[in-house]
């Protein structure tokens, strides 16, 4: 038996004689490899990286945001058109006997028809009646309703482990923002194609998003807290900006400066309130009112007109910090006429016509956390495609925490909007909105995939018209308790990701993983060719020394030994080289982006902790074994069948060929 030793002194041997041979094999074969090992470790690094700025994000989290909605729209047969058509007329009966009780004039004419139509089109319900309001409220009542205790059991049979509450609220009317607590009476708005930071900050005022607080904690600055007298409020990054008086950074601004902008807002954003003046359409066209008014007055004093009558009223302007309705300074309305306007009141409160009183409050918010300004804030290719992957954000309008931050103030704000709102007529479109968590990204993509439903949705199961006839109640009962699909009649339900693109990065990861375990097949298989034409050269040259070892009393097992043992020194040198190369590129490509890319996260992801890097540099040692194992692997392949076909020939007919 050959000693381990003696087999090395050959084998170097071999490896001296044939160095370029050495060197083309240990580059060619190292360079596949490095770049594999490269690859494979700033991905890990990049990983990491995320998670690190995961910590408090949403991007670790699964959630599923769920619309539920039933329209107003149902099937207006023949029988209901009647008893529509029936109740008109006893209305108008109705309306005629108290106008004549009470002095006033009506024209059944101005009463709008139950049926409308346009020209080659089938009649439709007008919804400009009441009584088709009416009627449409009555017969949705009688539907199967689908509530928001029966969407999250739905939801916890399909994984769901957490419920969130969300409320979308957008104003009837305006929510004006009140610089420096002052009201502007100025219609002018903003004509520039490119606004100034506070004109893009006054457009987000109007559309808020109520978000359960527990889901809020990574947009929470510390020690955030508001008076009774506050309503609580998330906003943008660059909306802070605009409210502490801050320039834009420069699109090109260092990461440093960038870093220190993220801490100076947080810094700064807690000490942030601002007042906005609500009012609803009739408050805002009283105050249109009695501008018009005031103007005309003074265009009378400076030129008099015989044509200028003074109004029933006449009103003053409120003071510009007050947010309060403008005053009846004098009112030139006779006896008669106030008794005729009260009377014309009644009658259109009793018939359910009459127009919503002006309505207006003053509301202060403070500013209680910040989020992401959005895609668009991106500032270059790899920035923007980390922004879309990476960004969490509920939301793409304000926020107002609901829980234990919500204040006095916010109950009567929403209390304020919820009522403008029914205003516009929406009482009969019932909506349901909710958030839920699933530990595990396959459970939420079940449920996507069961619970949207109805006219648009796509991916559920037992889709519906919304206007076809509805099934009866211990049906639709039945179809829900089967688990297989949330869907009621009359219903359209939309299930989506919200908050991060999670989901999406994890399918991108579980498609990534195959591609990895094939690039490392294909990889190893080249290798090995490349390790082969080598090792098949190598041995096919020492085809005499072979021959001379085996006459001198070698056995086949002494001369596989020497050529494993070179093979093993070959595998080993192409290790190195690929380890040492792949680690140089990871180096280079650290060193080149990450700070970039840590800019882009702070702003993207805006982390807790601020002093949060980006780093493709790792020394993964999983990694580097797994490709010193397949270097191994394909030099333990490559050298098999060389010395196998080696080891079978006949030694005196090398020699003899030799």
């Amino acid at each position: 038996m050959l000693r381990i030793t003696d087999s090395l002194r050959l084998a170097g041997t071999k490896l001296r004689v044939r160095r370029i041979r050495l060197s083309i094999t240990v580059v060619v074969s190292g360079l596949l490899f490095a770049a594999l090992l490269a690859g494979l470790t700033m991905l890990m690094g990049a990983q990491r990286s995320v998670e690190e700025f995961d910590r408090g994000s949403l991007n670790s989290r699964y959630l599923v945001a769920q619309t539920a909605i039933r329209p107003n729209n149902i099937e207006f047969t023949s029988d209901l058109t009647a008893r529509a058509e029936a109740e008109r007329t006893q209305m108008i009966k109705d309306k005629q006997a108290l106008a004549a009780r009470l002095g006033l004039s009506y024209d059944p004419k101005s009463e709008p028809p139950i049926m409308q139509s346009f020209p080659d089109s089938q009649p439709y319900p007008n919804d400009q009646s009441v009584i088709v309001q009416r009627l449409i409220r009555q017969e949705t009542a009688k539907l199967p309703r689908l509530t928001a205790d029966a969407q999250w059991q739905f939801a916890r049979t399909r994984g769901a482990v957490r419920q969130f509450s969300i409320q979308s609220i957008a104003a009837n009317g305006m929510l004006n923002y009140m610089e420096r607590g002052i009201e502007s009476f100025d219609d002018k708005r903003q004509q520039n194609n490119q606004p100034t930071p506070l004109e893009e900050f006054k457009q987000q005022f109007g559309s808020i998003t109520t978000i359960d607080q527990s889901l809020l904690g990574g947009y929470l600055l510390a020690n955030a807290s508001a008076k009774p007298s506050e309503i609580p409020l998330i906003i943008r990054y660059q909306d802070a900006e605009a409210l502490l008086g801050l320039k834009p950074l420069d699109k090109n601004a260092s990461n440093d400066t960038q870093l220190a902008r993220l801490k100076e807002l947080r810094q700064k954003a807690g000490q942030l309130t601002f007042s906005a003046c609500y009012r609803n359409p009739a408050s805002q066209e009283l105050l249109q009112t009695a501008k018009q008014q005031i103007q005309a007055a003074a265009n009378q004093a400076k030129k008099p007109s015989a044509d200028y009558v003074k109004p029933d009223r006449e009103y003053a302007m409120p003071s510009a910090n007050s947010c309060a309705a403008p005053a009846v300074v004098k009112d030139n309305r006779s006896a008669e006429a106030k008794r005729t306007e009260a009377n014309q009141r009644y009658f259109d409160q009793t018939f359910g016509s009459a127009q919503p009183e002006p309505a207006q409050a003053k509301f202060t918010f403070r500013v209680v956390g910040l989020m992401p300004d959005g895609i668009e804030a991106a500032q270059s290719d790899i920035g923007s495609f980390l922004q879309q992957f990476l960004s969490a954000r509920l939301s793409y309008t304000w926020i107002m925490p609901r829980g234990s931050m919500t204040t006095a103030a916010q109950t009567a704000f929403e209390s304020t909007i919820q009522t403008a709102n029914n205003d516009q007529g929406n009482a009969n479109r019932e909506e349901t909105l909710a958030i839920y968590e699933f530990s595990d990204p396959n459970k939420a993509r079940s449920y996507l995939a069961a619970a949207s439903c109805g006219e648009g949705a796509s991916g559920g199961t037992g889709a519906t018209d919304l206007f076809a006839q509805p099934e009866p109640a211990a049906e639709a009962s039945k179809t829900q308790k089967s688990n297989k699909s949330i869907c009621l009649p009359h219903y359209v339900v939309f299930a989506s990701p919200t908050g991060s693109n999670s989901l999406v990065n994890y399918d991108a990861m579980e498609r990534l993983k195959p591609i990895i375990m094939w690039t490392f097949i294909g990889v190893t298989i080249i290798a090995a060719f490349i390790l082969l034409i080598i090792i098949s050269r190598t041995i096919a040259d020492s085809r005499k020394e072979s021959a001379v070892f085996r006459a001198l009393g070698a056995t086949r097992l002494d001369i596989s030994q020497i050529y494993f043992v070179y093979t093993m020194i070959v595998a080993l040198l192409t290790a190195l080289f690929s380890v040492t190369a792949g680690l140089i590129v990871v180096y280079i490509a650290d060193n080149v982006f990450a700070s970039q890319i840590t800019a882009t996260l702070r702003i993207a992801m805006t982390p807790k902790d601020l002093t949060t890097t980006f780093r493709f540099w790792t020394i993964d040692w999983m990694v580097i074994s797994a490709v010193a194992l397949s270097i191994i692997a394909a030099a333990v392949l490559a050298c098999l069948m060389p010395l196998i076909r080696n080891t079978r020939r006949n030694p005196i007919k090398d020699m003899r060929d030799e």
